[in-house]
C-alpha cells in the first residue's frame, strides 16, 4: 500500500476552521461495551424542550428571512438572527459511498470511510430515516471498550432546500414561515425509565466522552431536518491503527428519530476491516446485536 497522507490534506484545498480536540474515552472493562449496548435508543429530549426554530443551523432561515425581508421592505422588517447557514462541503468520498440497510431500524445509509496516515475520515448519507433523522453521535469502538470521537464534523449536505414566504395581513404586518421553522433551543441529557443498569451506564459514559452531539456542533438547533450527509474526522495512534487493521474495532453511527413526544437516537454498530494494500474499509451493518460483536 502507497504511504498515506495526513488526514486534514484529504480535504484540501478547503479552508478547515481549528478543529477542537481529538475526544477519546479510556479502555475500561466497566461498563463494558457489545453491539446491544451500542445499538440501545439514546434519549435526546421531550420535544417541547426546543425552540420555534429547531431545524435550523444557529437560526439559518431567519438569517435568510431577515435578509430577504430587509430588502424587500427596505429594511423595515430586521429579524435580528444573528445566525448565517451553514457552510457545505465538498465530500471526498462521495464516490466510494456504498449503501447500508439497518433492519431493525429501517434506516438506509450511504457509507464510505478511509484511512489516512493519522485517522480515518467517514462519510455518512442518510438516505432514508424517520422524520428526516441526521446524525447525533459517530464513533469508532476497540474491543477493549476505548472509543474515538471526531475531532472534527464537515456538513455536505441537508435535507431539502429553505424556502421562504412572506403574506401580509390588513394591518400591513409582514409575516415570515418556512418549511424548517421549529422549537428552538436546547434540551439536557435524560435517561429513560426501566433501562437495565448496564445500557444506562454505557450511555452514561458515551455521553460524558462524546460532548456535545455532532448535529449541534454543526449549528442545529433541533435534531431532525438539519444535515443529511456528513462527514467525521478522527484521530488515530498506532494502538487504534492496529486494532483497525487486526478487525478489532467498529464503528457506531447513531442517527436521530421521533418517538412519540420525544427525540432519541438509534445505533447502528457495523464490521469494520481493512483490506491488505487498500485505503477504503469494508464496512458491513451488524444485525444480530445479542451479544459481543
Amino acid at each position: 500500500m502507497r504511504a498515506l497522507i495526513p488526514l486534514l490534506a484529504l480535504l484540501l484545498p478547503l479552508s478547515l476552521a481549528r478543529p477542537v480536540p481529538a475526544q477519546h474515552g479510556p479502555p475500561a472493562p466497566e461498563p463494558g461495551c457489545h453491539v446491544a449496548l451500542s445499538a440501545a435508543p439514546l434519549p435526546i429530549g421531550e420535544k417541547d424542550h426546543f425552540a420555534r426554530l429547531g431545524g435550523l443551523a444557529r437560526g439559518a432561515a431567519v438569517g435568510i428571512a431577515s435578509s430577504l425581508l430587509a430588502t424587500a421592505t427596505g429594511g423595515v422588517v430586521d429579524l435580528q438572527s444573528g445566525g448565517a447557514p451553514p457552510e457545505l462541503y465538498k465530500d471526498p468520498l462521495k464516490k466510494h459511498r456504498h449503501k447500508l440497510r439497518d433492519r431493525a431500524s429501517r434506516i438506509k445509509l450511504r457509507v464510505a470511510a478511509r484511512v489516512a496516515s493519522d485517522g480515518v475520515i467517514v462519510s455518512s448519507r442518510i438516505d432514508r430515516a424517520r422524520g428526516k433523522g441526521t446524525l447525533h453521535l459517530a464513533y469508532f469502538e476497540r474491543e477493549d471498550c476505548r472509543r474515538i470521537h471526531p475531532f472534527r464534523q464537515l456538513a455536505y449536505e441537508l435535507w431539502g432546500e429553505w424556502k421562504l414566504s412572506v403574506s401580509f395581513d390588513d394591518s400591513g404586518t409582514y409575516s415570515a414561515s418556512s418549511q424548517w421553522l421549529r422549537d428552538r433551543g436546547s434540551a439536557g441529557s435524560i435517561e429513560a425509565e426501566g433501562v437495565d443498569p448496564e445500557t444506562l451506564a454505557y450511555q452514561r459514559a458515551l455521553r460524558h466522552e462524546s460532548g456535545p452531539s455532532i448535529w449541534k456542533r454543526l449549528g442545529f438547533g433541533a435534531p431532525l431536518s438539519g444535515a443529511r450527509s456528513i462527514g467525521t474526522l478522527y484521530r488515530f495512534d498506532s494502538e487504534d491503527m492496529a486494532a483497525l487493521r487486526e478487525g478489532r474495532m467498529t464503528l457506531v453511527l447513531h442517527v436521530t428519530r421521533k418517538r412519540d413526544a420525544m427525540y432519541e437516537s438509534v445505533g447502528i454498530p457495523m464490521r469494520v476491516a481493512l483490506p491488505d494494500g487498500e485505503e477504503l474499509l469494508d464496512l458491513e451493518v451488524i444485525e444480530d446485536r445479542s451479544g459481543p460483536r
